[in-house]
């Protein structure tokens, strides 16, 4: 059986989104498909887990700490998302419980979780952040591909990179395309003094 590379599991308050406040087993999951200059995962060893194990660990959290919801997060979590599914499968998480902290690039590893989360934050991704070109198509698939879900979107403005009045009249006009259907919309500055 293949097995989820995982960096820490531990419970904590969710500090972000509208679930802000809310008790959550947090479990991070390592690599990423970007370079964010604000990343704050670690790169360091993976613990391995098959995804029972995982689902036995992440669920005696739950009940030490009651809380009643799992926040998945990264790195980026849909890098690993066929064992994911099996995971929330084996572990039997209600979809409700489930909450995925995304990069919003990766629509075709969504869609193969998409019925086992019950919300979805969708970190865009703005150039002054990855210093990447930028990934308006990628996030815009996602968005459409979160279509019917409850998802909410932010963005972390990051002050050390040039153009940004550009990078965000490109996010805004992504975000009016899919402003009907999205649960909520936070902005976020980093690195501004």
């Amino acid at each position: 059986m293949s097995k989820l590379s995982v960096s820490e599991i531990f419970f904590s308050l969710q500090g972000e989104g509208i679930y802000i406040g809310i008790p959550q087993v947090f479990v991070r999951f390592c690599g990423c498909n970007l370079r964010c200059a604000y990343c704050d995962t670690a790169a360091g060893r993976a613990e391995e887990y098959d995804p029972l194990t995982l689902a036995g660990q992440v669920r005696r959290m739950m009940k030490k700490h009651t809380a009643r919801s799992i926040s998945l997060t990264g790195g980026e979590p849909l890098l690993q998302s066929e064992k994911i599914r099996t995971f929330l499968k084996k572990g039997r998480f209600s979809p409700d419980s489930v909450y995925l902290e995304t990069n919003g690039t990766l629509s075709q590893e969504f869609i193969q979780v998409r019925d086992c989360v019950g919300i979805v934050a969708v970190d865009i991704k703005l150039p002054s952040s990855t210093a990447e070109a930028a990934l308006w198509p990628q996030h815009e698939r996602f968005l459409r591909a979160c279509r019917g879900k409850k998802f909410f979107v932010k963005a972390i403005i990051y002050r050390q990179r040039s153009r940004i009045s550009g990078q965000w009249r490109s996010y805004c006009a992504v975000i009016t395309g899919i402003r009907r259907w999205c649960y909520s919309l936070i902005i976020t500055k980093w690195g501004w003094n």
